[in-house]
């Protein structure tokens, strides 16, 4: 983290108020990262939950080649749509860039 801080678990999140491009140097002692879509959910009691594949949430890769990927997720209201939100995430040997666009709800 920019603080220094070394985490286990990163949620990065987009929305409005926070920058659209995000970069993070990360370890991966397996030579494996793992990405996933992690939404917040507003329940009709008002509560407010953070949630990961629940309804018709999912990911595919959109486009693949050396040192890149982009994702489309859906973001599991209605149905299955990759479009709700895509991101770029990049790679080589020391560091992981990501960028996002679409709308999530």
């Amino acid at each position: 983290m920019s603080d220094g801080k070394r985490v286990q678990r990163l949620n990065i999140w987009h929305e409005t108020n926070l920058p659209p491009n995000v970069e993070y140097e990360v370890e991966c002692p397996t030579g494996e990262l793992t990405l996933w879509n992690i939404y917040r959910m507003q329940h009709p009691d008002g509560s407010m939950t953070e949630d990961e594949w629940t309804g018709n949430a999912g990911m595919i890769i959109v486009e693949q080649k050396n040192g890149y990927r982009r994702y489309g997720c859906s973001d599991s209201f209605d149905t299955f749509s990759p479009a709700n939100l895509e991101f770029e995430v990049e790679w080589d040997n020391f560091s992981v860039n990501g960028k996002s666009s679409g709308g999530a709800k």
